[in-house]
């Protein structure tokens, strides 16, 4: 199934207000990969940043979460569980003989409530059996109490799925619900070492595959006229099931949590993963927001992502649709990945260009690099404990390419893929002397690495950062270096 394409103002949301929601978004400098709009099963809007066009998949990261509750239903669909069942009676194998009450009375309910037994990580996601971890994590309330974010229940849950199903959990899943729903073929989960699928954040899909599923649960479970989850397991699992205020770490967590679904303000709910990875299904409004992005980098990116949302879109919902007219539609036809600020006036330095800097002892590992002017980028190399390496900065724009380092991870946790990750790479003159870049990486992993270059007589010094799970770490941390005589 594709979705139909229609005019915002057909179903009620003036495109006006998604134009001021697109540029809301710009002028937050929040780096999104894709927006969409989705009301009563038709597409509203649609925009996506280079290099995501539609068709390709995307990290969702904790928004998998939500995924593994979606198996569950379908296992409870199919008469193979009840969420009232003892997690103990599917793996009797794995408890100990000196297992805690309190985890041998935990349900698979309260797991999907994200309620476990203990208040912190029961396993290790790079090493462990994630089950044996849990029956012999030390306890600290009953299960099923109190919310506790976590990474064990939905873990768990996987390994429940996928024992029970006998297959991985996409691949469970494929028949009975994504591909009656259209999902993309391309669709697939990262592993952990351990074999089983990285239910609490290893998803790749499109996002038009999100709102697939958003309409899917406005419905009820119900598409094109086929149930395809049970009515009320859907009631149950997008509903409030326990206060989530004890974990509110920003505006929009602190409204309940269904099963492995957040609550969210307005009545909704939402699948919600690192980044800025949404999933928002507002029932009253029939209206779904799905937005893919990278939002690491910016300190309450993602609450400032839906507060744009809330005062912009949800603010001009019309219960009815009215006449389109030409001017009201969106005037941006796409997303664009932030820049550095930049004052407009610099440029630079005379005398920098194709001369070796020699570097100072540093954290990052750098001995030495060389800045080399072209038409219209400025090409970085550098060499660091990995090797020689080179980085293509664009000025005033991004330049796609592959990011240098190849001991990333990509098909399973904590194993290196073997090959670097695509990237965007652009860079502007901020002030005088200084250069001011940023990477992009837009890959099975997103991650932002910044970095500022400061050029003054024979010296040049290097700030970086980045925020990145779990790589990315060469790229942290304060140098300086002199460039050689001519």
């Amino acid at each position: 199934m594709t979705f139909s394409s229609v005019s915002p103002e057909s179903q009620g949301v003036p495109a006006a207000a998604v134009a001021a929601f697109l540029e809301g978004l710009k002028e937050l400098a929040l780096p999104m990969h894709s927006v969409l709009l989705v009301r009563r099963g038709a597409l509203l809007a649609e925009y996506y940043a280079e290099p995501y066009p539609a068709d390709v998949p995307h990290r969702i990261y904790s928004a998998s979460k939500s995924f593994v509750a979606l198996a569950v239903g379908l296992l409870v669909g199919e008469g193979k569980l009840s969420v009232r069942d003892r997690l103990a009676v599917y793996f009797p194998e794995k408890v100990p003989l000196d297992a805690d009450a309190l985890a041998l009375e935990t349900t698979v309910e309260d797991l999907l409530r994200m309620a476990p037994p203990f208040s912190d990580e029961s396993y290790d996601s790079l090493k462990g059996d994630v089950v044996e971890s849990f029956f012999r994590a030390e306890t600290t309330h009953p299960a099923g109490t109190i919310f506790c974010y976590n990474a064990a229940s939905p873990a768990v849950l996987t390994a429940l799925v996928e024992k029970l199903a006998g297959e991985p959990m996409l691949s469970y899943m494929w028949p009975r619900l994504l591909k009656p729903l259209g999902f993309s073929p391309r669709t697939w989960c990262v592993k952990m070492p351990q074999g089983l699928s990285w239910g609490a954040s290893g998803i790749m899909c499109t996002p038009r595959d999100l709102a697939k599923l958003g309409v899917l649960l406005l419905n009820k479970g119900v598409w094109e006229g086929r149930r395809l989850l049970p009515e009320e397991y859907v009631r149950a699992a997008c509903g409030r099931q326990l206060d989530s205020d004890a974990e509110n770490t920003g505006t929009e967590s602190g409204f309940g949590y269904g099963y492995l679904i957040w609550r969210t303000r307005h009545s909704g709910f939402a699948f919600c993963g690192m980044g800025s990875q949404y999933l928002v299904c507002l029932p009253k409004e029939e209206l779904v927001l799905v937005t893919t992005g990278d939002t690491q980098a910016v300190r309450g990116g993602s609450d400032a992502l839906l507060n744009c949302f809330w005062r912009t879109v949800y603010a001009a919902l019309q219960p009815n649709g009215t006449a389109l007219t030409a001017e009201a539609r969106p005037a941006t036809e796409r997303l664009a990945l932030p820049l550095p600020f930049s004052d407009g006036g610099s440029g630079p330095p005379e005398g920098i260009w194709g001369r070796r800097a020699v570097m100072r002892e540093n954290s990052m590992g750098i001995s030495w690099m060389c800045f080399e002017r072209e038409e219209d980028s400025i090409l970085w190399r550098y060499e660091n404990r990995t090797g020689e390496h080179q980085l293509r900065f664009g000025v005033g724009c991004y330049r796609e390419q592959t990011f240098p380092e190849t001991h990333y991870y990509i098909d399973t946790v904590g194993r290196p893929g073997g090959r670097g990750y695509r990237c965007q790479a652009g860079a502007v003159w901020s002030c005088v002397g200084m250069l001011a870049a940023r990477v992009y990486i837009t890959d099975v992993n997103v991650g932002t690495g910044k970095m500022t270059f400061r050029f003054e007589r024979d010296r040049v010094s290097v700030w970086m950062t980045a925020c990145a799970e779990f790589f990315l770490t060469e790229y942290r941390g304060f140098g300086w270096g002199c460039f050689s005589a001519d």
